[in-house]
């Protein structure tokens, strides 16, 4: 498959949020200027070996694996205003309908909620480059991975005693998603209504506030990863 990601959304419009600890981060995608950036991050990446072997100790080996994946990859780069690019997405071709996916947070970088915002980057990616499945490997006592990803909504393929589980996201079942009515998808009852638009007396299918309780969302854990064969590290 050829990867074109030139024409993708996050090319052309980069996604930027500020996470846990108010810093300003940017999620893009790995311009030629960003190479040596990239080989720096893992080459300061510490401990080396850290997951399934990755990244490699030398660091010749090192620097040749993050240009293997620059060559084979599409390629997501989350970026630090303050210290250039903090984490790595990649999806690398499988089969002409199947992804595996990478995703590193540099150790200090970690929890702080990079990683669930470049995982959706990266599945976006994945259905703008028409893929039906991403596939990934995380290791079982990584927990906070674990979580990430099942709120991205990948499911397991492989569980019970084993140091590494797969799991895999249904592309072609997220992309129905927006055709579907909102009732389908949404609870209607937590859709509040402008006061133009509601009925006279007290709405009846709005649930009722507690005086003094705010609604409020609750963003993923956090996430650092590995290629191929690992997710975040915790």
């Amino acid at each position: 498959m050829t990867i074109d990601i030139g024409s993708t959304t996050i090319h052309r419009f980069p996604h930027g949020f500020i996470n846990k600890r108010a810093e300003p981060i940017l999620v893009t995608t790995l311009t030629e200027k960003r190479h040596p950036k990239l080989i720096e991050m893992y080459l300061a990446y510490r401990p080396r070996n850290s997951f399934s072997g990755l990244p490699p100790i030398r660091d010749e080996a090192c620097i040749r694996w993050v240009r293997d994946m620059i060559a084979n990859g599409a390629n997501l780069v989350a970026m630090s205003f303050e210290e250039g690019i903090v984490g790595h997405g990649a999806l690398f071709p499988a089969s002409e309908d199947t992804c595996e996916m990478l995703l590193v947070i540099s150790p200090g970088h970690q929890k702080v909620g990079i990683g669930g915002e470049l995982a959706r980057c990266l599945i976006q990616l994945g259905q703008e480059m028409d893929f039906g499945q991403i596939r990934l490997c995380v290791e079982a006592g990584n927990h906070v991975a674990r979580h990430v990803y099942e709120k991205c909504g990948f499911a397991y393929l492989t569980r019970g005693l084993t140091a590494e589980l797969d799991m895999s996201l249904d592309l072609a079942r997220c992309r129905g998603a927006p055709g579907e009515a909102v009732r389908k998808v949404m609870n209607p009852r937590g859709i509040a209504q402008h006061p133009r638009d509601a009925p006279q007396g007290r709405p009846q299918d709005l649930p009722e506030r507690r005086p003094g309780r705010a609604a409020h969302g609750q963003g993923p854990e956090e996430a650092g990863g590995h290629p191929l064969r690992d997710g975040p590290d915790g």
